[in-house]
Order: C-alpha cells, then sequence, then structure tokens
C-alpha cells in the first residue's frame, strides 16, 4: 500500500540529529516537500539544544510542528510517522531499531524508513525491524551547504509512490541517483560519498605545493581553493567532458602540459581507480561485519 497516497504533508521521525541529520532536515524544511510534523530522537543533551535553535527555529518558520526527545519511548506515544529517518552511526544503529521495546518497533514500523546509516544493508535492517518498506541511501557532506549529491535503492517491496516520496526527501539537499543494485551503493559511497575527502586532499596539495615555491600559505590557500571552484563552475556550465575542457586548457610545451606529464608519468588514474576500489571493497566489508555483529 502506498505511504501517504493522498498526498498529504507528512510526519517524519528522524532517530539522531547529527550533521549529516540537521543538514537533510534543514533542507527539507526549506524545499516544497511538504511536512506536517517534525520529530526527532537525540540522546545527547547538547546536541538537543542545538536542534531545537537550528532545526526547531526552521521548523517554526516554516509552520512544522516540531519536537526533540531522548529517546523513542518517550516519544512512541506519538501519532505514527509516515517516514523514519535512520540518521545514526552504523554502529548505534541496531541498538536504535531493536533495544527499544516491542511498543516502539511496532510505531517504527507503521510508514517506511530511510536510512542515511553508511554500509548497512537492506537485508540487515529488515531483519532488525522486521519490515520491509525500505530505502538505503547514502548522501555526501556537501549536503552540509545544499549542495550534495546521493545514492540510493529502494527494497523491491516498496510501492513507486513511496519511492518518489523518498527521493523528494533525499533531493532537498542535491541530486539523488538510483541504483539498479543495492551492492552498487559500495561504489557510490566510494565515489561521493568519501569524494569530498579526496578533492580536500588534493587542495591541501596545491596549497603545500604553492608554499614550497615561494607563496605564503594565505595566498596559496586562496588560489587553489578559487582554481577548485572556478574549474567546477566552468564544468558545470559547459556542454563539454572534463577531458574536452582539459584539452582546451592544455598547450602542447606549456605550463600545464608540463605538470599534467608528471600526473601521467606517476600513475594518477590509476591511483585513484586504486583508490576508489580499496574505498568499495571496506564499504562492503563494514556491510558484512554489521551484519554478522546483529547475529
Amino acid at each position: 500500500m502506498p505511504i501517504n497516497p493522498s498526498g498529504h504533508p507528512l510526519r517524519l521521525v528522524s532517530l539522531g540529529g547529527g550533521n549529516m541529520a540537521q543538514a537533510l532536515l534543514t533542507g527539507l524544511l526549506r524545499s516544497p516537500c511538504p511536512l506536517a510534523e517534525l520529530i526527532i530522537i537525540e540522546p545527547l543533551s547538547g546536541t538537543r539544544d542545538i536542534l531545537n535553535k537550528s532545526v526547531g527555529t526552521a521548523a517554526q518558520s516554516s509552520g512544522v510542528a516540531f519536537s526533540c526527545h531522548a529517546s523513542v519511548e518517550e516519544a512512541c506515544h506519538l501519532q505514527a510517522p509516515d517516514w523514519v529517518l535512520l540518521a545514526v552511526k552504523p554502529q548505534h544503529a541496531r541498538a536504535a531499531l531493536v533495544e527499544i521495546g516491542a511498543a516502539a518497533r511496532a510505531w517504527l514500523g507503521q510508514g517506511a524508513l530511510l536510512s542515511i546509516a553508511a554500509g548497512l544493508p537492506l537485508k540487515t535492517l529488515q531483519e532488525w525491524i522486521g519490515h520491509n518498506q525500505l530505502v538505503r541511501s547514502m548522501p555526501n557532506t556537501p549536503a552540509l551547504v545544499g549542495q550534495g549529491i546521493s545514492g540510493a535503492f529502494a527494497s523491491p517491496q516498496l510501492p513507486a509512490a513511496s519511492t518518489s516520496q523518498a527521493h523528494r526527501l533525499l533531493e532537498a539537499v542535491g541530486p539523488v541517483i538510483w541504483v539498479e543494485d543495492e551492492a552498487l551503493l559500495d561504489a557510490v559511497t566510494a565515489l561521493s560519498g568519501s569524494g569530498p575527502a579526496y578533492v580536500f586532499r588534493f587542495i591541501e596539495g596545491l596549497c603545500m605545493a604553492g608554499t614550497q615555491l615561494g607563496l605564503s600559505a594565505q595566498q596559496a590557500d586562496q588560489l587553489a581553493r578559487a582554481t577548485v571552484s572556478g574549474a567546477m563552475a566552468l564544468l558545470n556550465a559547459s556542454a563539454d567532458s572534463p577531458a574536452s575542457l582539459r584539452e582546451k586548457v592544455t598547450s602542447r610545451g606549456g605550463t600545464t602540459e608540463a605538470a599534467l606529464k608528471v600526473f601521467e608519468d606517476g600513475g594518477l588514474v590509476p591511483l585513484i581507480e586504486a583508490a576508489i576500489r580499496a574505498a568499495s571493497d571496506r564499504s562492503a566489508a563494514l556491510g558484512q561485519e554489521l551484519g554478522r555483529e546483529s547475529k
């Protein structure tokens, strides 16, 4: 049965209120996706204070009922939600979903669950909650500034209308890519989930090289940031591929060609491929480890 078939504003519960949850929920409150009520379960009192000030204020401005609770037991008397967002660290997910009592599990089972807990397979989640209306997603940290991208996979039992709802929830912080095989979320994790760290490391390298050539740390940092953001703006505004744009700025016998030759001689592309493979393999292994720990 499709969840929220009439299109009424959604009731959403978030298990966890960390940075990624805050980014997604704040973006959602600013998006066209209608919410009737937002409930956050967050055990840390300091984080609850932050949530009440940030997300709570945004909810009030949007006319959305908002509350923040220390435990599911504290909130499970409330009306069952349309969606539950699992936004805790993977190693805490089982406790959040299972060790909360039968009454609360029944409350959670009334709607669909959207997991952004990295590495947790749908099979494991289904075993923990006895429910098959599930979506597993991997957003990335640029969601914190509304510039994220998410990969997602829906359980076969999830109705198309509910999958569309999940899409609207996730696209509040950026585009959503749906994969046909859940195993491909390991590749999504390796490419885009971990990807911002690769970019930050590259920028670190640009800054270090600049200072070694005599620029001040501030000058190198400013140049590196502007170069990367400018290159991305140019790429996004162009119909050309990255390879084509690279060729356009590479003059034969010039400075760019000299630098790119060092990259090629050092095996930059195979190194990147190996790094992405290592991250993907680790993502798959983490999922298997979490599944074994639950038994």
